[in-house]
């Protein structure tokens, strides 16, 4: 589905540049023009600059400029389409897409459709059932609420698959689909849910699609997280775990904290923290930097400080700085990670955050603390 350029244009020309982005900062009337401090970075003189006339805006501070669509994603942390269609609806402009017919393009957009509907089943079974009890024991423990629990769509996959299988299928969604899709796997009698008796993390993509899901068994057992396999719609190179609620924040921080797990991410926005993400797996990828340069220019590497955490902020300091990226590292109490800090409150994580280093100390510190050992 594509958003026609005639659309986008008619959608362009009805608004007023100014006054949209009147209602984020103040603007004074300068000749033709209209100049304001600059949202994206800090300044005391004004250096933001409206075109009325050529429906433009641009930075001489920061060299950052673009059309009303662009304002509203960086400010937003929207994605293109998200902000057409708000400004549509603004000034009263009917989209009508375009359709890609292609069976590639049918195919992602069931997919999504599918993942949307079981991770919807998924929450009613954690919030609202006795089924998910043992979910919400958990989530208690973990001193998670139940409103930061919806925000990242947590859900409880029970043991019995049958009443899932009944919803999909009145759907009009084939057991063929729901394997295609990762949370079905074959076996020589039929299919099995591949999560089921864990609390699911839905992954989502910038523009908060599922794309694929996590599950954390809640008893004893191995392995304690299970993730989805990569599909048509999913492949973990290309998210970052929080990013389509924590785009917006780290667009105006200018800066996003990067953890390794689900539960650090949840714990680190519930006090505060929202600009924060993980990187499905440890290892940072060329396309995840690629992903955290739309919104921001500086990452801080929060990842446990183990062994494995320390070798990845290593390398992924390499791949951010490749991407343009200014990066800083944190080191965490012996002991401690992020969400166990963050239980600790948010002075706690401040303080933590404000001792962040480059990755030249880090490795000496590192060098040192291990010659010590």
């Amino acid at each position: 589905m594509r958003i026609p350029e005639s659309t986008i244009n008619e959608i362009n020309n009805r608004i007023e540049i100014a006054e949209v982005i009147g209602r984020y900062l103040q603007l004074k009337r300068a000749g033709s023009k209209y100049i304001g401090l600059c949202p994206f970075h800090n300044e005391k003189t004004p250096s933001f600059s409206i075109d009325p006339e050529r429906r433009f805006w641009y930075c001489f501070g920061c060299k950052q400029g673009g059309n009303i669509f662009q304002f509203l994603m960086k400010m937003e942390g929207m994605g293109f389409p998200e902000a057409v269609r708000k400004l549509a609806q603004e000034a009263g402009v009917e989209i009508k897409w375009e359709t890609d017919n292609s069976v590639q393009e049918t195919a992602r957009q069931r997919g999504w459709q599918l993942l949307d509907r079981v991770c919807k089943y998924y929450s009613h079974i954690l919030l609202e059932t006795e089924e998910g009890g043992a979910g919400r024991e958990y989530l208690l423990q973990r001193r998670i609420a139940k409103n930061v629990a919806e925000k990242f769509r947590l859900g409880f996959a029970p043991t019995n698959s049958a009443p899932l299988l009944k919803v999909v299928h009145e759907a009009g969604f084939s057991d063929e689909e729901l394997v295609n899709c990762g949370i079905f796997i074959k076996r020589e009698r039929g299919i099995r849910e591949l999560l089921s008796g864990r609390l699911i993390f839905p992954i989502t993509d910038f523009q908060g699609r599922v794309v694929a899901m996590g599950g954390r068994i809640l008893g004893a057992g191995l392995p304690k997280y299970i993730n989805s396999p990569e599909t048509e719609i999913y492949s973990k190179r290309s998210h970052l775990y929080g990013l389509n609620v924590a785009r917006g924040p780290i667009s105006r921080e200018d800066k996003a904290i990067v953890v390794e797990g689900y539960l650090d991410v949840i714990s680190l926005h519930q006090i505060g923290f929202d600009y924060c993400v993980a990187s499905l797996g440890t290892a940072l990828t060329a396309e995840q930097a690629k992903l955290l340069k739309r919104y921001a220019s500086q990452v801080i590497l929060a990842y446990d400080g183990d062994s494995a955490g320390a070798k990845a902020i290593i390398k992924g300091n390499d791949v951010l700085e490749e991407a343009g990226l200014q990066v800083m590292t944190v080191v965490w109490p012996e002991g401690e990670d992020p969400d166990s800090m963050a239980a600790r409150g948010r002075s706690a994580v401040e303080e933590v955050l404000k001792a962040k280093i480059g990755i030249v100390k880090f490795v000496i510190e590192r060098q040192l603390k291990l010659t010590d050992t």
